[in-house]
């Protein structure tokens, strides 16, 4: 049975499985927790493993030693943030041989909760291999039942740039049907002031095909069938066949990232134009961002507070405030507006108002605080000034 109980479920659920160990690439499946929990038939064929030796972590002991860190990096970045990914790396094969290896792995959801990450995996490094996956793509089934379930948009070209196949994540993507697709120039799918030099650029890479990402170093976009454009990442997978080379296009729609960045870049533009003192730091009390306010305030430029604790700035009989008040942040508090003292370069005591906020991950943990520090010299002048004298 499944974690639910629901029988229709765990029969769906077997019926991928065997469905997936005819699929002519190897897919494999993680769980929440970022740990896989099963490999298809093909996987398994090609390390030569069993199924208990793979699950867990120990699908690692196959990835090449010199491509394990930054396959892994690239891999817990995408999951953390719930996004694609698509990444290349050697995996030993079940005679010792390593062979480069595409992944293209995606989140996917049950009921609308996340549940873990699909990913599908091609060896790459033989020219031959993929000739006879190629062939095998046009005449077998499997192949558009394999780019039918792709987490991306996939489309399938020919030497001539019409579109021979898509799955449901294009029309989804583009808003077209895949008969309103098939037969049609991939110019189609671009907007307008592309259009023009895209047969070029096509007959470019058809004369040098290789397995590459498309329009590296540049913004790409793609145009749905309303007019709307669309940021979008697409890797590019040539496929040689009796009939010709096809293209097998995988496409990744990046709105949501790139709002994300524009996002981050304003925020970026605010603190830096802030005339308050503003940093971060982990919660151990280092020093992790320090704006130019910061710089006028205490005197210190970035590079020489980035990676210092936060003490530097603090007088002594102050630090037992500071370890309190980041108690209360790892607690999930805030700590608005409280006045306190801090230090400048120059060992001079400056009265400061403060408020210090968590910062959390994607996952909702708490890894650090954000403080705004604000220069209350002339309050306190006020404030000392309007005190009756005794």
């Amino acid at each position: 049975m499944t974690e639910s109980g629901d029988p229709s479920r765990e029969s769906g659920e077997r019926f991928f499985k065997e469905l997936a160990d005819f699929a002519p690439v190897m897919i494999w499946r993680s769980r929440t927790d970022g740990l896989c929990d099963w490999f298809n038939k093909p996987w398994l064929d090609f390390v030569g493993r069993p199924m208990e030796q793979e699950v867990g972590n120990g699908w690692t002991d196959n990835v090449h030693p010199d491509d394990f860190g930054r396959c892994l990096q690239i891999y817990l970045s995408s999951f953390n943030s719930r996004q694609p990914f698509t990444m290349s790396y050697r995996l030993k094969r079940h005679d010792g041989v390593y062979r480069e290896i595409l992944d293209n792995g995606a989140a996917f959801y049950r009921d609308g909760e996340f549940a873990g990450y699909f990913g599908s995996c091609i060896d790459i490094s033989d020219r031959m291999a993929m000739e006879a996956q190629l062939r095998q793509a046009q005449k077998d089934e499997r192949f558009r039942l394999a780019v039918e379930g792709a987490p991306n948009g996939m489309v399938l070209a020919d030497g001539d740039g019409r579109i021979v196949l898509v799955n449901t994540q294009t029309e989804k993507l583009f808003c077209y049907s895949r008969d309103e697709l098939i037969g049609k120039e991939l110019e189609v799918l671009l907007p307008e002031r592309f259009r023009s030099r895209h047969p070029g650029l096509r007959s470019i890479y058809t004369s040098r095909p290789a397995p590459r990402a498309m329009g590296a170093g540049r913004d790409l976009f793609a145009r749905r069938k309303d007019g709307a454009e669309v940021p979008v990442e697409i890797g590019l997978n040539p496929i040689m066949t009796d009939e010709g080379m096809l293209v097998l296009a995988a496409i990744v729609d990046i709105t949501e990232r790139k709002k994300a960045e524009e996002r981050q870049s304003r925020l970026a533009s605010i603190v830096d134009a802030s005339r308050d003192a503003i940093l971060s730091k982990s919660l151990d009390g280092i020093v992790t961002s320090w704006n130019p306010g910061a710089e006028a305030l205490f005197g210190y430029s970035a590079p020489e507070m980035i990676g210092q604790p936060i003490q530097r700035i603090i007088p002594i009989e102050r630090v037992a405030e500071e370890n309190d008040v980041l108690d209360r942040l790892k607690a999930g508090q805030s700590v608005e507006h409280f006045e306190t003292e801090r230090i400048t370069k120059q060992g001079e005591p400056i009265p400061v108002s403060i408020t210090i906020s968590p910062i959390k991950d994607t996952a909702g943990r708490i890894t650090g605080a954000s403080s705004v520090l604000r220069d209350i010299t002339e309050r306190a002048y006020r404030r000392k000034r309007e005190t009756p004298q005794r």
